[in-house]
């Protein structure tokens, strides 16, 4: 059997976690947000022990460390983590899979932490870890910078600017190998999401004069499955009247030559400035413009496009955002910065919308003074169950050897971030209100989710995507090596 039947088997026997959160009042979801020292935890008060500031009533946990083994395991970790995602698994654990943004000399690549089933004081013991892309497992691929979890099950890695600058396609149990994308561009990528009504792939571009892109299959995939990637084309978006001339409105869509970057610029298209992190969460495209701190929410059923933070929010502490994520439960963005070491380090949140629309922007998690000196925070990510924080200081120096300088070190945060309760029934898309009349997409869409909620009685775990993949994938490698066939 070939690597892309034995994924597209396994993706098949998959759940796709809809990542569901509250009702985000169509019309109003993209107002933007005001600033608030606050926020809803509180502000960063509390010392971690890791040279930065949390809210009272959160903890931290190291995780992994360049360069050092992973505790309870024999895999020493890669360097320079960035980009990251979650995957459940059958025993109640889950997989982490992080990206390094290294070059190919150095490992580049991606590696995965198997997490087990929580223990009676709520810690998730590390099982395993292990290498999911990259050169020793035959798969090279280097400057892999952030990606996305997809319905399916598989972890999109991408590469920015030391390699073949494509998106890798990667099983995170580490069982079959991953698979070069190169329908999806090449460009300096930054991260991708999908659409699971559609199949529809989008895309950042991390570079000075970027676009906003996506790839459309021939054929839409069943509701989360995996689409046929040798037939779609790919697109890069225009906004505006004349097309082009704004980073906001209606997005007009202009087919590129997927395997010809001379015709990535068409006119029409809209420039924006460094393209980063980007996240989909009922029905919107949550995506970041890193260097003015612009954060942008795509309608994929309407195809409007507005802005939820800018420089124009008067009092913002928000500097150089790079990646994000939307918390499954709650509907809250996540946002980590890239900013220089005199103006600090943040973990940012932009709250869902309350009952009048309104949402905020605060600090959650913030470097202290003079800490964490050329480093960035990255990969941010919570687990299936909403409580677990994941994020990286990408150049951090070890904790544990003061010679392992710029190592980069993942830390787990862990409070009350289900802050309307413990994880439970989410909200559905159809909550939102009707869909764009007309919008073929759309109406074959609220089909398809009208199917999969009476199919599992109306109660659709956010977060729970890879559940059959983590399951067969993982359990297959743990028999091998428990057979002594794999090291």
């Amino acid at each position: 059997m070939d690597r892309r039947t034995l994924l597209k088997g396994l993706a098949a026997s998959s759940v796709a976690g809809s990542l569901l959160g509250r009702d985000l009042f169509r019309g109003v979801w993209a107002q933007r947000a005001s600033a608030t020292t606050e926020g809803p935890f509180g502000a960063p008060s509390v010392a971690s022990g890791h040279d930065f500031l949390v809210p009272p009533g959160f903890d931290v946990r190291v995780i992994a460390v360049g360069g050092e083994t992973v505790p309870g395991t024999g895999y020493v970790w890669h360097p320079a983590s960035d980009g990251a995602g979650t995957f459940a698994t059958p025993d109640g654990g889950f997989i982490l899979t992080s990206n390094a943004e290294t070059g190919v000399d150095t490992g580049g690549g991606a590696s995965a932490i198997k997490f087990g089933p929580p223990a009676a004081d709520g810690v998730a013991p590390i099982d395993d870890a292990y290498r999911i892309l990259g050169a020793d497992v035959g798969t090279p691929s280097a400057g892999n910078c952030a990606g996305g979890v997809t319905p399916w099950g598989t972890w999109f890695s991408a590469e920015e600017n030391d390699g073949a600058q494509h998106v890798w396609e990667c099983d995170p149990t580490g069982a079959a190998p991953a698979i070069e994308l190169p329908q999806l561009g090449t460009f300096a990528h930054e991260a991708a999401v999908v659409d699971p009504h559609t199949g529809i792939v989008y895309l950042t571009e991390d570079t000075g004069d970027c676009r906003f892109f996506r790839w459309v299959p021939d054929v839409a995939p069943p509701f989360g499955a995996r689409p046929d990637f040798d037939h779609g084309r790919l697109q890069v978006a225009g906004f505006g009247v004349p097309h082009g001339s704004a980073a906001e409105g209606l997005a007009t869509w202009i087919d590129v030559d997927a395997f010809d970057p001379a015709t990535y610029r068409p006119s029409g298209s809209t420039s924006f400035v460094r393209g980063e992190g980007i996240w989909y969460h009922d029905r919107i495209v949550y995506w970041v413009a890193s260097t003015f701190s612009q954060i942008y929410a795509y309608d994929t059923v309407t195809g409007m496009q507005e802005i939820l933070h800018d420089p124009t929010v008067a009092g913002s502490q928000m500097n150089d955002a790079d990646n994000l994520c939307v918390h499954p439960y709650t509907g809250d963005i996540y946002i980590t910065e890239d900013a220089p070491q005199s103006v600090g380090i943040d973990v940012l949140v932009i709250t869902a919308p309350d009952a009048d629309g309104n949402r905020t922007v605060s600090p959650v998690i913030r470097a202290l003074a003079g800490q964490h000196p050329g480093s960035e925070f990255t990969g941010p990510v919570f687990d299936p169950s909403g409580t677990r924080f994941y994020f990286s200081s990408q150049r951090a120096s070890s904790p544990n050897d003061p010679t392992n300088a710029a190592a980069g070190v993942i830390y787990e945060v862990t409070g009350p971030f289900n802050r309307f309760g413990a994880p439970g029934v989410a909200a559905t898309d159809a909550a939102r209100g009707a869909e764009a009349p007309g919008d073929p997409a759309a109406a074959a869409g609220a089909e398809e989710r009208t199917g999969v909620l009476a199919a599992s009685g109306g109660e659709q775990l956010a977060g729970l995507a890879g559940l059959g993949i983590g399951a067969i994938g993982w359990w297959l490698r743990r028999g091998l090596r428990e057979a002594g066939t794999e090291s």
